[in-house]
């Protein structure tokens, strides 16, 4: 080991081991998840394992040209800069802070990059959990477009902040006469991140108060789905060690912006287990790939049904007849509307005013009465969502 290693609150071996582990991690992450979903859920190839692939990739550069192009010209830098002892200073230091500083560029723009591309996965396979609530859907376009401002000025905030290449003046960014403008533009990235972050949690947040369910499975559930929490605290951890003995640390900033890319692709690639919770409700019929869109869709068809018959149930005081044109049914008789789930997976709600054989277990009702008023049976009985 050379002095300029132990430069800096992260030395050397501490950078390498850390990173590479937490990179061999989420291989094996990612590798699962593919399994998982192409082998044993039967999914197919969608937009958020696209983006995860794409993170994946864009760390894996990172991490490799941090290992070939930085880590050696970063150490020298930093520890000529805090004047660690013991340094032998070569004499073309000057052109390897340049080529550092370009680096350190390509590096910083990757991960964020990479950081970005996670957002993205996450958001897209939120998007199949909300397509059939309009509030959510405007909102979530409102974050899409807030999340790719970020990427904008995120990736441009390591280009603007220090914009001397091969220029003399690039020493002076770290603790010079330039470091207020790369601390407040690094500082604005990072507040933009958490709030793009924030926005983000507050999707499946929705989602997990508005359904009934057991705590237990909205615990399981928000363990799931609320992953975006990790990336949040390694973005605040960049943020309180960016200065340190009145200077930019270069050496914290390029490492939690590594293990930030890093912990996002782990996080993404860790929503493939989120059916082993949703496989605990009481939604018989489903195959795994139908599972997770039936359980919130059912969910949200159910409160819709409490209130639509709630509302009927009212009505039918006041009125002699139904709205159907039909005589006055009596309130016990009345099934109200009637939403079941056909072999195609689609949700359908049509009136019913018939009796019917029902079985009844807590918020579920399974209809065995023949659609359409017609005299066949379905095959299988359908799935009826409805207070019994």
């Amino acid at each position: 080991m050379l002095p300029q290693d132990y430069a800096g609150r992260i030395h050397r071996d501490a950078f390498v081991i850390s990173t590479s582990l937490l990179l061999a991690l989420v291989l094996l992450a990612v590798a699962t998840r593919f399994l998982v979903r192409f082998r044993m859920q039967k999914l197919p190839f969608s937009a958020d394992d696209g983006l995860l692939l794409v993170a994946l990739a864009l760390v894996l550069i990172s991490v490799i040209l941090t290992h070939l192009q930085v880590l050696d010209r970063m150490y020298l830098v930093i520890g000529l800069q805090m004047g660690v002892q013991g340094i032998a200073v070569p004499t073309n230091w000057v052109d390897i802070s340049y080529q550092f500083h370009k680096w350190v560029t390509v590096v910083n723009m990757c991960s964020w990059t990479a950081v970005i591309a996670v957002k993205f996965s996450f958001l897209f396979f939120f998007k199949k959990l909300i397509d059939r609530l309009p509030v959510l859907n405007c909102y979530w376009w409102f974050v899409v477009v807030f999340n790719l401002g970020c990427l904008g000025y995120g990736t441009a905030v390591y280009y603007i902040g220090c914009p001397y290449y091969f220029d003399p003046r690039e020493l002076e960014c770290a603790a010079g006469h330039y470091k207020a403008v790369l601390v407040n533009h690094s500082v604005a990235q990072m507040v933009l991140d958490l709030v793009g972050d924030a926005l983000i949690l507050a999707i499946p947040i929705c989602v997990i108060w508005t359904i009934k369910v057991q705590w237990t499975q909205k615990v399981a559930l928000m363990s799931s789905l609320c992953l975006t929490v990790f990336m949040m605290i390694t973005t605040i951890a960049r943020v309180a060690g960016l200065i340190h003995n009145d200077m930019v640390d270069s050496i914290w900033e390029i490492y939690w912006t590594i293990v930030s890319a890093e912990v996002g692709v782990f996080m993404a690639a860790a929503t493939a287990f989120r059916s082993f919770f949703v496989a605990r409700n009481n939604i018989k019929g489903s195959t795994p790939r139908q599972q997770a869109p039936r359980f919130f869709s059912a969910s949200f068809v159910a409160k819709f049904n409490r209130k639509k018959r709630s509302t009927m149930d009212d009505s039918l005081d006041t009125q002699k007849e139904s709205p159907f044109g039909l005589p006055k049914v009596p309130r016990a008789q009345m099934t109200g509307l009637r939403t079941f789930i056909d072999e195609q997976g689609r949700i359908q709600t049509i009136q019913s005013h018939s009796a019917s054989s029902t079985v009844c277990d807590n918020d579920e009702y399974y209809d065995l009465r023949p659609l359409h008023s017609s005299s066949t049976y379905r095959k299988e009985p359908a799935i009826d969502f409805r207070t019994c």
